[in-house]
């Protein structure tokens, strides 16, 4: 009986690698790429951030959310993890006393994604759902953008 199923096995790994080829769709291989979100508050401080960042790009998954620059938002953002693997991903972080370090003001990055797509000619980003405040929780309208990194 044993033989039996090693006999089934080693004759179903060829046609479930297979398998593994049909979900994937697009022109070329899968290239790793990294996307930074910089915040510029100018000489205000930076309280909290949130925005939504989606992309039509086939077959894009995030791989890792990094936090940005070391002290208050050296931690990654809260993000639902189920996100990672679908072209819209929400990110959200505040500085909060138990933050390390002071808020930051000026420009400062607060994310670095991390992500794997079929076809990286047609990657593309767009930000939407932003809202940034201040230390003090008045919403302030601070330039959001995303810079791909090396």
């Amino acid at each position: 009986m044993r033989r039996a199923w090693t006999v089934l096995g080693l004759l179903l790994i060829p046609v479930l690698a297979g398998l593994g080829g049909l979900a994937r769709t697009g022109a070329g291989p899968e290239t790793f790429g990294a996307l930074e979100v910089w915040i510029d508050t100018g000489s205000e401080r930076l309280g909290a951030w949130q925005l939504e960042l989606t992309s039509p790009a086939d077959g894009l998954r995030y791989s890792a959310v990094e936090g940005g620059e070391p002290g208050a938002f050296g931690e990654a953002p809260a993000y639902d993890p189920a996100a990672l693997r679908g072209g819209r991903l929400i990110l959200a972080a505040y500085a909060g006393p138990e933050e390390a370090g002071e808020p930051p003001a000026g420009r400062v990055r607060v994310a670095r994604l991390h992500y794997l797509v079929a076809d990286a000619d047609a990657i593309e980003f767009a930000v939407s759902g932003v809202v940034t405040a201040d230390t003090s929780g008045r919403r302030r309208d601070f330039e959001v953008t995303l810079v791909e990194s090396p």
